[in-house]
């Protein structure tokens, strides 16, 4: 090998305790557990956002029929308190379960049935 390359190689492995290439961990200690240390401090950290999205109402289709008829409204005219269509009313109305509307929609539906 000499004649090829000039030179001489050492045919030893290299010490454990060397760092590796490339960031990989040294022989013992795992990546995994670092990150996973890492996330979880992280996540200790941060604060849960607060939620925006108002709850007290549960709008389904049969609540805001009910809402609206204790009012005595017809449809464009509860949609106009609202401050959404007539035809949005319409789908509200006819939908099946809770019902996926805007926060704005939800909170003024929470103060028309608070008066």
């Amino acid at each position: 090998m000499k004649q090829v390359f000039g030179g001489e190689f050492d045919a030893t492995p290299a010490v454990a305790d060397e760092p590796t290439a490339y960031g990989a961990s040294p022989p013992g200690k795992s990546a995994k557990r670092r990150t996973t240390k890492q996330a979880a401090e992280k996540a200790a950290r941060t604060p849960d956002p607060p939620r925006t999205t108002p709850r007290a109402l549960k709008a389904t289709s049969a609540s805001i029929r009910k809402l609206r008829t204790r009012l005595g409204l017809t449809r464009a005219e509860f949609a106009a308190r609202v401050g959404v269509s007539a035809q949005s009313v319409v789908n509200w109305e006819g939908r099946n379960g809770v019902l996926n509307l805007h926060a704005s929609s939800l909170e003024r539906l929470r103060a028309i049935a608070a008066d």
